[in-house]
């Protein structure tokens, strides 16, 4: 039978040395204290008939996660308070709390050898196992489902859930496409209509199955979106890769607007080779009056060199004007 005993023990040979350092702090603060000794609590039931002796709150442990499952909560409450999710959600700032799936603490318990989800919080009040640990595991497991393929009803109710401000942001290229942080790890493309480079302001579009697609913020496209179809845009910035090499290069269209002139098209050809800079494509239409319209397709590393071109081509003889595409 568990007994009350006052103050440290005559004897602290074998004892944690957290136990130790429990006993020396209190002593030295001068704070009186009961303890009992007893062997791992590994039950709710040893718990309870521990706090009975020590006449302590017995205390109801709640484990919740918010609603696209990116942060999971352990809830340590009084066993005779009444939990009510909106006053947590606002301390949190979480819109939706729920309590975590049954299969993320099956795989703690088989992480760590426990047969029930009680000997787990038990184990956790007495120091065997520590928070993180139950936390890091749990976030483990939802980003292997998190592998799996996001449907853009997935993105849109996430977005919903989150005010429609979740960020997301463009990095460099990889072979599925351009890959983005910000609801999850996403695979997008960017939009062939307007052509968006590091340094235009973009915008995501929540496509019908096939991710986000990114655009300028001045596409005609994004512009003359129907009302209906405006809740499918998601905020998107730019971010430079960690290690910035300079040789990412992202596909680009231009409208050049000139006087037809025999040597046009080698001078225009010319700013382009000393600044080593591939045309993909080209296509020019000429006008009865003698106005060409050069349509001309490049890769390039972003919008401060996009800008040092123009300016250059518009100071060749004829050239009249240069516009971007935009949809």
């Amino acid at each position: 039978m568990m007994e009350l005993q006052k103050g440290r023990p005559m004897d602290t040979t074998g004892r944690l040395a957290k136990e130790t350092r429990t006993y020396d702090l209190l002593d030295r603060l001068g704070i009186e204290y009961n303890r009992i000794d007893h062997a791992p609590a590994m039950t709710m039931e040893v718990c309870q008939e521990i706090d009975k002796t020590l006449q302590a709150v017995i205390c109801k442990n709640l484990f919740l996660c918010n609603r696209q499952e990116t942060a999971f909560y352990l809830l340590m409450i009084p066993d005779t308070k009444v939990f009510h999710t909106k006053d947590l959600s606002a301390q949190i700032h979480s819109a939706r709390l729920s309590f975590a799936k049954p299969e993320y603490m099956e795989k703690v318990m088989k992480r760590y050898a426990y047969r029930d989800w009680d000997s787990v919080l038990a184990s956790i009040g007495h120091g065997a196992l520590k928070e993180g640990q139950v936390i890091n595991k749990m976030l483990d497991e939802r980003n292997k489902k998190l592998k799996k393929e996001v449907t853009d009803t997935t993105i849109l109710d996430n977005m919903a859930s989150d005010g429609n401000k979740v960020p997301v942001i463009a990095a460099g290229k990889s072979k599925s496409g351009i890959v983005v942080k910000g609801i999850h790890d996403l695979a997008v493309r960017f939009s062939k209509c307007c052509s968006p480079v590091p340094g235009d302001e973009i915008v995501g579009f929540v496509t019908r199955g096939r991710g986000i697609s990114i655009h300028r913020t001045d596409c005609i496209n994004v512009m003359n979106l129907p009302q209906e179809e405006r809740e499918r845009l998601i905020e998107a910035e730019w971010q430079q890769p960690e290690a910035q090499t300079g040789t990412e290069k992202y596909s680009t269209e231009i409208k050049i607007y000139a006087n037809n002139r025999i040597g046009m098209f080698v001078d225009i050809s010319k700013v382009f080779t000393e600044r080593q800079i591939d045309i993909t494509s080209m296509n020019v239409r000429t006008s009865k009056q003698g106005k060409a319209t050069i349509v001309m397709t490049f890769d390039i590393h972003g919008i401060e060199e996009l800008n040092k071109l123009s300016d250059k081509l518009r100071q060749i003889e004829g050239v009249l004007d240069i516009e971007r595409t935009a949809g």
